[in-house]
């Protein structure tokens, strides 16, 4: 591989400290068996256009917002969705059924996901219906004039003590238990005439201790194992059987003053009759957590008794929820452990960069030290600025949608990890990078693919570059994306592995993800083009041999001529070797390329893999005007990519892609206001790669932005057009000292 560099620099150099250790060990952890969002409201029937996704019939306003659902259900990476049955699904003229026009919102959204690709979803309640409840409004409290019924009044400041008010909490009334069980199995079974799968999973209710403003309800122990026996039979009499159940969706892990939160204190519900299970145990099939109160950080790191070395309710929290698992897998060992819902309090004064890595190092508590088998992140888009805790992944609109720093961190993640992927224990010999168990935030993850290779991502929550050594690593190379307060989630230069270890400077305040198994030195292993193809249109044969096939893994296979795609393919790996047809057309006389690319099905991620050309390079083609009078013409070592013919500090491969010529001098990329700027040839080079990249350390270069055959500029750069150049400037850092550097690869 051809890679010529120039740089560009700031004077200016600073120290590095040794690197340190990250090794993924052998010691493999529990299943990934899926992940999952609450896309968005579905109410728009209830609450109008604003609550919905998909237009609705009568709804005046309501509209399919497409680039938002294709985000969430295509680019995000998820497999599961998560939806509330609302109250106003169910008829009070007609208990035996549904509101039809009321559950279709619901129906058109879960429609929307499974033409997307992702036909699963898990149900939650959130209050049953009104009629239902005690007082029959769905609002989990409501402040109402002292004996006034159901007439709720606004909430002001001093309600609490003013005497002529009281706060009236809602439950399940007893005498509707039967009715609201049999309410919810019919819906469920309602939604299965209408094309939909079943739900894979389905809850009893959102945090039954919590009683909001917002439409929840409360329940007892007693009510809620009653209910829960209930709805499991209602379930199976409705032919339901292979929808599993899930308790108890608390808002927390529970602590030394609640007990378990699981049951509701105490182990004695769910004790074992002759060795097996008794009706409340039977009637679930895993237990599902939120985990809220641990995002507010310092305000769980008193003591319970505020003593000093009394342990914090953080530390209570964690140890009283992995006991419980612990007990739970000896004593029902085909459970699967949810955490269903978390978020992180969006008004802690942490900038973006900071919330991510807030999210992403419980995030990483959550999967690498507790065995979680599904986790779900709470809200995927809201139309406005999250408050609290519902911090979003998706805001803006549909023609203006703006993707968080946290979605490009987990869509590249969760399309990396698909379900079946093991996680396998980290370990670190630096307090820089936590991996311990018991941590409450930790910089470490990792998963074995079913392929047995690695994917790992590392956070640097620090102030200050760390370098690290990357152990038990599976492949010859491996893929790096960056996020950093200026970066989402960028390509960087593929790491060499030698021995299972490679080396990577991660800079301050940075997450990276790191792949095994994807380059084209590990996957590709044979790829003949033909000899010679007509021009104009037809169709190319070529051979690709592979090292593993799978229905999770396709190939794009494009062919290029005269700068420019003239055709494309996807093709799944059906087998280790395969011939693929490649329909093109509009191809002139001249050399031709083809180039293959490597990436899910479900996401359509590609990574440059892979180069062979059926006649001389594009780059040959070009340069053999400029350099017919040397002995040999393009053969000639003075005319080779990364040569310098004309002595002006540009490599022909630079200046092959700034369009100037590799035989005469010319002024290379420059520093001018504050920008590093510099042309392009238009139409860009189909066989070139372009890497813009910055330091402050001579030996640390990072990709800032980079522009891929086939594709556009990936990162902060802008583009202009010049005549038949574009020019492409980028801002300088604010920091006193950088370096930076343009540096172009042919394979």
């Amino acid at each position: 591989m051809k890679i010529p560099v120039i740089i560009m620099a700031c004077i200016g150099l600073v120290g590095l400290a040794s690197a340190q250790v990250i090794t993924v060990t052998p010691e493999t952890r529990q299943t990934i068996k899926g992940w999952g969002v609450f896309g968005g409201y579905h109410r728009t029937s209830d609450w109008g256009p604003n609550f919905g996704l998909v237009a609705r019939p009568g709804v005046p306003g309501s509209s399919t917002k497409t680039n938002i659902l294709d985000a969430l259900w295509n680019e995000l990476g998820v497999t599961m969705g998560r939806v509330d049955l609302a109250p106003t699904y169910y008829d009070p003229a007609a208990p035996d059924t549904v509101n039809k026009d009321k559950i279709g919102d619901l129906v058109a959204h879960l429609q929307a996901a499974r033409d997307r690709g992702v036909p699963q979803y898990k149900i939650t309640v959130w209050s049953p219906p009104a009629s239902m409840k005690s007082p029959a409004r769905v609002e989990g409290h409501y402040w109402r004039l002292v004996g006034d019924g159901t007439n709720r009044v606004n909430f002001f400041n001093g309600i609490a003590s003013d005497p002529r008010y009281e706060r009236v909490t809602t439950s399940l009334r007893p005498d509707k238990e039967s009715d609201f069980v049999s309410y919810y199995a019919k819906a469920v079974k309602y939604l299965t005439t209408q094309g939909l799968d079943a739900p894979v999973v389905v809850s009893l209710q959102n945090e039954p201790r919590w009683d909001p403003f917002y439409d929840a309800c409360t329940y007892s122990a007693a009510q809620y194992h009653r209910v829960a026996i209930a709805l499991r039979a209602a379930f199976d009499a409705e032919g339901l059987t292979g929808v599993k159940m899930i308790a108890a969706e608390h808002n927390d892990y529970g602590d030394g003053k609640w007990g378990n939160p699981i049951f509701y204190k105490g182990w004695s519900a769910l004790r074992l009759q002759g060795g097996l299970p008794n009706a409340l145990a039977a009637a679930f099939d895993g237990i599902a957590v939120h985990s809220y109160d641990l995002t507010k950080g310092a305000a769980w790191e008193k003591g319970l008794t505020g003593e000093p070395g009394q342990p914090s309710d953080k530390d209570l929290y964690l140890n009283e929820y992995t006991s419980s698992l612990t007990r739970l897998s000896r004593d029902f060992p085909d459970w699967e452990f949810w955490a269903t819902e978390h978020s992180i309090d969006y008004n802690s004064g942490l900038d973006e960069m900071g919330l991510t890595m807030r999210a992403i190092c419980q995030f990483n508590r959550e999967i690498a030290t507790i065995p979680h088998h599904y986790w779900f992140w709470w809200q995927g888009y809201n139309s406005g600025d999250p408050n609290g805790h519902l911090q979003a992944l998706l805001l803006g609109d549909n023609d203006n949608l703006i993707r968080t720093k946290l979605f490009h961190v987990f869509s590249r993640l969760w399309n990396a990890v698909p379900p079946g992927s093991v996680v396998r224990k980290v370990t670190s010999d630096s307090p820089a990078f936590v991996s311990q168990d018991g941590a409450f935030e930790v910089d470490t993850v990792a998963f074995e693919k079913a392929d047995g290779h690695v994917v790992l991502l590392v956070c640097n929550a620090g102030t200050s570059a760390q370098s690290v050594n990357l152990a038990g690593l599976t492949s010859p190379m491996a893929t790096v994306h960056l996020s950093t307060p200026t970066l989402d989630m960028v390509a960087q230069e593929s790491l060499n592995v030698t021995a299972g270890i490679a080396g990577f400077t991660m800079p301050p305040a940075s997450i990276a993800i790191f792949e095994c198994g994807i380059s084209g030195v590990d996957e590709i292993t044979g790829f003949t083009v033909p000899a010679r193809v007509s021009s104009g249109s037809g169709t190319a044969t070529v051979t690709l041999e592979t090292r593993t096939a799978g229905a999770d893994r396709s190939f794009w296979v494009e062919i290029y001529g005269n700068n420019s795609l003239k055709g494309s393919v996807k093709a799944g790996i059906v087998s280790n070797s395969q011939e693929i047809q490649i329909p093109y057309s509009g191809l002139l006389e001249g050399p031709v390329s083809y180039w293959v690319s490597l990436g899910r099905v479900a996401s359509d991620i590609s990574f440059d893999t892979a180069t062979a050309s059926s006649a001389i390079s594009l780059y040959q083609g070009w340069a053999q005007p400029y350099f017919m009078n040397l002995p040999g013409g393009v053969g000639h070592p003075l005319a080779a990519f990364d040569a310098d013919y004309d002595g002006d500090g540009l490599a022909n491969g630079v200046e092959y892609a700034l369009g100037t010529a590799p035989n005469l001098a010319t002024d290379g990329p420059a520093i001018t206001v504050g920008v590093f700027t510099f042309p392009v040839v238009h139409p860009f080079p189909a066989d070139l790669s372009v890497f813009i990249e910055g330091s402050d350390l001579i030996n640390g270069w990072l990709t800032i932005a980079s522009r891929v055959p086939g594709l556009v500029w990936d990162g902060p750069v802008t583009e202009v057009t010049e005549g038949d150049q574009r020019r492409i400037n980028l801002l300088l850092s604010n920091e006193p000292s950088h370096f930076y550097r343009l540096r172009t690869v042919q394979p």
